[in-house]
Order: C-alpha cells, then sequence, then structure tokens
C-alpha cells in the first residue's frame, strides 16, 4: 500500500496474528502513523 486509507483498510481485514506489512510512500512525504497504531492495536 502506498496510501494510509488503503493500509488500514488492509490491516483490517486481517485475523489477529502474526502479519508482516511492507508501506511505501515514503518519497511523497506521506504519514503512514495512524496506520501503524492500528497495527500496534490489531497484532
Amino acid at each position: 500500500c502506498t496510501n494510509p486509507s488503503g493500509a488500514i483498510v488492509a490491516l483490517e481485514a486481517f485475523e489477529t496474528g502474526r502479519t508482516i506489512i511492507l508501506l511505501g510512500g515514503y518519497d511523497k512525504g506521506v504519514s503512514f502513523a495512524d496506520a501503524v497504531q492500528i497495527a500496534n492495536q490489531e497484532f
């Protein structure tokens, strides 16, 4: 995913457990802070 909204939707689709998440968008100055927060809560 290269946008926070898409990453959040994708994270919410997975069951709790071990998940590997690859995020992009650094060069665009995109903040994934919200997605990281949800990942920490869910997993």
